[in-house]
This record gives structure tokens, C-alpha cells and sequence, in this order.
């Protein structure tokens, strides 16, 4: 004879996974979402210095830094890249702003970083 409520075990072991497995599958795609914003971020600031480095060199020019940037920026893989230089007898300043390519479009995909460098001088 079997004993009382041995035939509902196996029930409540499904139940409980119906009701982990989603919030299991949720924090592991928000932990995939959040590390590829920080990698967009990255990429961001990489291409950001680059194009200061190239535009802040004796001859460096704003295009050859903005050339610079959206290289660094294409290979790191972020879509919609748009880069502001300015550039002064002191100082280089480039923002580079881009989406990162997200699974889930959370609004979290943005990124913008600027990096602001002197301009070498001869003396």
C-alpha cells in the first residue's frame, strides 16, 4: 500500500521548478545584458582615446581623429556611432557615443564616453 501523498512528490518538484526556472533564466540574461553594456562602455572609452591620441600629435587633424575613433569604435562592435570633436590650441576633446548590440533591448544599449587630452606643443 503506498504511503499518503507519495504520488503528489514528483507534482510539487515540477511546480518548483516552474517557478525557478524563470527567475533563474531572468538573472542570467540580465547579467549577460549588463556585460555587454559594460563592454560597449569599454569600446566607448577606447575609441574615445584613440582619437584623442591621434588628434592631439603634432599634425594630428580633427578627421584623422574622428577616423581614429570610429575605427576602434566599428571593431568593437558598436552600431550607430556618432563622434564629436573639438579641438583647440590647448586641448583635444572627443565623445563617442554608440549602441551596443543587445539581445534584449532594455534601453540599456547607450553608451557615450568623452576623453578630453592636451595638444602636444613645440617648444
Amino acid at each position: 500500500m503506498s504511503r499518503p501523498g507519495a504520488r503528489e512528490r514528483g507534482l510539487s518538484e515540477s511546480l518548483s521548478w516552474a517557478l525557478i526556472a524563470p527567475a533563474l533564466l531572468l538573472v542570467v540574461l540580465g547579467i549577460i545584458e549588463v556585460a555587454i553594456w559594460a563592454h560597449g562602455r569599454d569600446v566607448a572609452g577606447s575609441a574615445a582615446a584613440a582619437g584623442a591620441d591621434v588628434g592631439s600629435v603634432r599634425g594630428g587633424t580633427v578627421e584623422s581623429a574622428r577616423r581614429a575613433a570610429l575605427n576602434v569604435a566599428s571593431a568593437g562592435g558598436l552600431l550607430d556611432v556618432t563622434i564629436d570633436v573639438s579641438r583647440d590650441v590647448d586641448a583635444i576633446r572627443i565623445t563617442v557615443s554608440g549602441r551596443a548590440p543587445q539581445p534584449l533591448e532594455l534601453g540599456l544599449g547607450r553608451v557615450t564616453e568623452t576623453v578630453r587630452m592636451p595638444v602636444e606643443r613645440v617648444s
